[in-house]
């Protein structure tokens, strides 16, 4: 932990026991208070979801509830800004993301702040940047030691989240704040302050350590170098058409590049400025949320599409797969239900089919398959189901939120089969029963398919029974069925 550059004093009259207990309170007061967790929000099993994680940063003792309430506001935002799940498309695809909130008590509020001449004795050791805007944590130029910063937070990751348990963990440091803004983007962790424009950033923040996402400004004050970065889904240096990576969204009327003017306002087009330059790197937006903040602006499309994708890459549009089991071995005639436990978005359907043998089965379009192994017969076949997210929002590679499973089936169940019938002379109807039945069957009949009658109970001999029947001309209209075992 940093030390205050405040010069502490200490009033020097004290008897024996007022040393002693201050030097007991002194000792007391070093030893962290225990962390609270919190689950914001439960939207399904850690193994499939988006985990975001907000650690306090700069809270004393006693703020807990002003740090959940920062949290909460964080995720649905407030009443003048949405927040990070109220963001499209974000909001589209909240049910891929649960949300928890870890507590942590630090000895000042705030964060260091050099060009304030402000230092304060946080948990994480933040300190705001040479431009009062960057936060980061240890290890970095103020501080190498990991364990001061990032060890900490891959601590309580590991002690409240084990990863075994939530596979994408998504932590967020909320740095007390609240009259600066600032933030910071890492390869797996966001910073934001509690200022002014706190949830904007934090949208923006997010978008590139989520999406991958560049910056679509174009100048860096001096402290960016585009060269740095590089191209990404949303900045390019290409300007030939074909090779721009949103190129499917560009229309063939929009030119390219394209004039930075009203004409082209809410098109996709190649806007010259980004990445840090004005020249050189190019965006697809006049204006999007990776250029500005401050504004209530949306993501554009091609960004939208990047976060979607995204979200695709770390949570399974399945939950599970029932069978779990990808080989069966099927002995029973009796009705399977196969199962593909699929999640929603928000305002359109996830399309689901099924295939017996790479065939579709056209009314089968639910996340549950009620399967009758008699309708394949025996021998080996092979179900699956796939699982489409026809979003508009996705125009490149829409194939990416397509996800497939299949089953092998083997079929060896009990069978009976009836024969074309015979009519070997006046008065007789003629059939065989075949297939691998080895108990009793009956052999029924019936006039209106509905009351049955009972002929005969017999077994197949060698995987056959020729069955005859001598006053067939006595029933006109006769349906015949087996039933194993008879009844």
């Amino acid at each position: 932990m940093k030390a205050s550059r405040a010069t502490p004093w200490i009033r020097m009259e004290f008897t024996r026991w007022s040393t002693i207990l201050f030097l007991l309170c002194l000792s007391l007061g070093t030893t962290p208070a225990q962390p609270i967790f919190r689950t914001l929000l439960n939207n399904g099993p850690g193994t499939n979801r988006i985990n975001i994680v907000f650690l306090a940063e700069g809270y004393t003792a006693g703020t807990a509830e002003s740090f959940f309430t920062e949290c909460t506001n964080a995720l649905s935002g407030d009443s003048f800004t949405p927040g990070l799940l109220t963001t499209e498309p974000l909001a589209e695809y909240r049910s891929w993301f649960n949300a928890h909130a870890i507590f942590v008590t630090s000895t000042n509020s705030g964060s260091d702040r050099p060009l304030q001449s402000q230092t304060r004795n946080t948990y994480f050791n933040s300190t705001f940047g040479a431009t009062d805007y960057v936060i980061s944590i240890p290890p970095n130029t103020y501080d190498a030691t990991y364990a001061n910063g990032r060890g900490r937070v891959d601590n309580l990751l590991t002690n409240w989240l084990p990863a075994g348990q939530y596979s994408n963990r998504f932590p967020i440091l909320i740095v007390n704040e609240p009259f600066q803004d600032g933030g910071s983007a890492g390869t797996n962790l966001v910073t934001v302050s509690t200022g002014p424009t706190s949830l904007e950033i934090l949208v923006h923040e997010v978008a590139h350590t989520l999406g991958g996402l560049g910056d679509e400004y174009d100048s860096g004050g001096g402290y960016l170098d585009a060269s740095s970065f590089g191209a990404r889904s949303n900045v390019t240096q290409q300007t030939v058409r074909s090779q721009i990576p949103w190129a499917n969204w560009i229309t063939a009327t929009t030119p390219v590049p394209t004039p930075d003017t009203d004409a082209y306002t809410g098109l996709v087009g190649l806007f010259q400025g980004a990445n840090y330059t004005t020249t050189g790197w190019y965006r697809p937006f006049r204006n999007c949320r990776m250029r500005s903040v401050g504004f209530n602006l949306d993501f554009c499309p091609v960004c939208s599409e990047t976060l979607v994708k995204s979200i695709y890459q770390k949570v399974r549009p399945i939950d599970f797969w029932s069978p779990t089991t990808p080989s069966l071995q099927v002995t029973t005639s009796a009705p399977l239900t196969f199962s593909a436990g699929s999640l929603s978005p928000r305002s359109h359907p996830i399309n689901i089919s099924w295939f017996t043998n790479g065939q579709p089965v056209l009314s089968a379009t639910n996340r549950d398959f009620p399967f009758d192994p008699r309708s394949l017969g025996n021998g080996p076949h092979t179900l699956k189901v796939t699982v489409i997210d026809a979003t508009p929002l996705v125009r490149t590679r829409p194939e990416d939120l397509r996800i497939t499973n299949s089953w092998s089936l083997f079929l060896n169940y009990p069978d009976l089969r009836l024969q074309k019938p015979t009519f070997p002379a006046t008065n007789r109807i003629s059939f065989a029963i075949s297939g691998t039945m080895t108990g009793l069957f009956a052999i029924q009949f019936s006039t209106n398919l509905s009351n049955w009658k009972s002929l005969t109970t017999n077994k197949l001999t060698s995987g056959t029974f020729q069955f005859t029947e001598t006053n067939f001309p006595m029933r006109p209209t006769a349906y015949y069925r087996t039933i194993a075992p008879p009844r």
